[in-house]
């Protein structure tokens, strides 16, 4: 399943989107960029600079390999490596002839890898395509618009090297720049080479192993402890490393080049362990290795989450019910409803959460699939009747794709940088009557960790997502009009990435006191 929806394609905010900057765990000057620039929604092909259809006189080199991080991961499948013959010109020994790029070898790869059987039609069964290769500039190599033979239902991919892509030749491995590869088909083509593993290496050549593998102990913490094991390559020795708060993975995925090229270098332990901001909702962690010449080679990333109550509390109203077309609407399943307890913030009437949701009374959790050691929630922040939206929760349930989340639109975007304003316009915001709150169609998102990067889907297509309040209980939210006291020494105030505000001006923020945390809205 591809998807068709983009975070980025579905408001026209480009002149009024802040700037989102961060909270720097390790001293930097990194900055996230705006959100409208994150992704490239299309890729235009860069033109060959020399035409391979006149060479004739190819000769085998004999059986390489290939790792494609094009047309896989376009369907959020994991890039697959395999062997492939490669040819070379003898009268110009600067052009090379990649046989069967997307052959047999690519189908037993994808049945292998990601345990998907390919038909006839989605890969080159007959072996009759190729991608030719023209090296005569090793630090800017050249290969055409490529025709693939696959078709995945929206007529043949291609492939090709976008505009503003690098693919460069040492030591016989052609390697690419992350997102300087495209992949089309007749929709259009998009930006590839993602996680950046795109390879082709010659015959008898020696692919350098820069890899980075996260193992978290935990994505779920209680304690603010956070460790990891760290698995590097062989060749991995010029490594740097951010932890993000409260970032967008998108966004921060936009940032790995700043991160080679002013984080701060990697200690190079195995086991990483360090304590989490006690004020942000989660943290992302990313490692970043870069190549002999100094260039992102590979990297890896995790986000784990603070599941302390930050110094609120939370009392049960009852028993409700919750009809799911969150998780269904992304993963093909039935919308189904759930009793579930209902807790209440004490002291923010209208600030919900629904205890263990997809825990072992949701229809499609089946045990292993769920956190049964601890609680998750799904968070409604209902506190003004006229903004009420699904905070981003991890929901603790692992369907094979890691650990999945739900949050919506107006969430996405207050985590984004927008103004609460901005936000307003999406007109994206939940309603309540008799009883229930109730979504507007496709506002909701869902997530899963090991899928797509983490990218959010649309969800809630229908509108079908309902929170049933328990019989009796009467919602009474309402947003308090008060004059917020100046910032003393014993206030201290966040915004809601986390990032400490001396003089907070219009919007929502975290004030702390003693230790205790709220929201407050000026």
């Amino acid at each position: 399943m591809r998807k068709f929806y983009t975070l980025l394609s579905i408001v026209a905010l480009s002149t009024s989107a802040m700037m989102a900057s961060t909270v720097l765990k390790h001293h930097s000057e990194i900055k996230a960029v705006n959100k409208v620039e994150l992704k490239n929604v299309a890729a235009s092909v860069k033109a060959p600079a020399k035409e391979a259809a006149g060479i004739t006189d190819w000769k085998s080199l004999g059986m390489g390999s290939m790792t494609d991080d094009m047309l896989a991961p376009w369907y959020q499948y994991e890039p697959v490596s395999y062997a492939v013959e490669i040819l070379q010109s003898e009268s110009t020994p600067t052009q090379y002839r990649v046989l069967a790029p997307y052959g047999q070898a690519f189908a037993d790869a994808m049945r292998s890898k990601n345990n998907v059987a390919l038909k006839d039609t989605q890969y080159d069964k007959a072996g009759a395509k190729f991608i030719d290769i023209d090296a005569s500039n090793p630090d800017d190599v050249i290969f055409r618009k490529t025709m693939t033979g696959c078709n995945w239902g929206e007529g043949e991919m291609y492939i090709g090297i976008t505009t503003t892509g690098t693919v460069k030749l040492v030591d016989g491995v052609f390697t690419a720049s992350i997102n300087g590869l495209a992949v089309g088909d007749d929709g259009g083509a998009v930006a590839a080479n993602r996680s950046g593993k795109f390879r082709i290496v010659l015959p008898g050549a020696k692919a350098a192993d820069y890899s980075v593998e996260i193992t978290p102990v935990s994505q779920c913490l209680y304690d603010f402890k956070f460790s990891a094991t760290v698995k590097l390559g062989a060749d991995a020795s010029n490594v740097k490393w951010y932890v993000f708060p409260d970032i967008q993975e998108d966004e921060m995925l936009s940032m790995v080049k700043q991160i080679a090229a002013e984080g701060p270098a990697y200690p190079m332990v195995e086991k990483l362990e360090y304590d989490m901001d006690q004020f942000v909702k989660k943290e992302t962690l990313v490692i970043v290795s870069l190549d002999a010449a100094g260039e992102v080679a590979s990297y890896d990333w995790v986000t784990y989450y603070n599941m302390t109550d930050r110094g609120e509390t939370w009392k049960s109203i009852g028993m409700g019910k919750f009809t799911d077309e969150i998780a269904p609407g992304m993963l093909s399943m039935p919308v189904s409803s759930v009793d579930v307890e209902i807790e209440e913030c004490e002291g923010h009437p209208g600030y919900y959460r629904l205890v263990n949701p997809y825990g072992e009374a949701y229809a499609y959790s089946k045990p292993g699939q769920f956190h049964a050691d601890h609680n998750h929630y799904i968070y409604l922040n209902a506190i003004d009747p006229a903004r009420i939206y699904i905070e981003e929760s991890p929901i603790g349930v692992d369907w094979g794709y890691g650990m999945a989340r739900v949050s919506s639109y107006p969430e996405y975007f207050l985590g984004a940088g927008f103004d609460m304003e901005e936000v307003d316009e999406l007109e994206y915001y939940g309603s309540y009557e008799d009883g229930a709150f109730t979504f507007v169609e496709t506002s909701l998102l869902f997530s899963m960790l090991g899928y797509d990067n983490g990218d959010w889907y649309e969800t809630n297509e229908n509108g079908e997502t309902k929170i049933e309040l328990p019989a009796g209980y009467q919602y009474s939210a309402s947003v308090k009009d008060e004059v917020v006291a100046p910032v003393d020494a014993d206030v201290v105030y966040y915004n809601l990435q986390g990032i400490r505000v001396d003089r907070p001006e219009k919007g929502v923020f975290i004030r702390s006191v003693g230790g205790k945390s709220e929201k407050v809205r000026f």
